[in-house]
């Protein structure tokens, strides 16, 4: 089970605040949100429908994810 550093977490988010309360740095990489890139640094298409985040943008019939966090997730381990 791959486990995130706490502090590169915090270095990332800076002064935003998660409302999930980094529930993804905990528990290793399979209790991550959904979600899939598109490309970009700066989004991400979330593939969660029931959940309350607040980095969750609406667009088109679904969501973007704009978490740093999340983003740097992937980016470090494709996931």
């Amino acid at each position: 089970m791959e486990k995130l550093d706490k502090e590169k977490v915090k270095e990332i988010l800076g002064d935003l605040e998660c409302a999930k309360e980094l529930k993804c740095t905990e528990g290793g990489l399979e209790k991550l949100c959904k979600a899939r890139s598109i490309g970009s640094d700066e989004f991400m298409i979330c593939l969660e429908k029931a959940t309350e985040c607040s980095f969750k943008v609406p667009f088109g019939q679904g969501y973007l994810c704009k978490c740093p966090v999340r983003i740097h997730i992937y980016k470090e381990f494709g996931k």
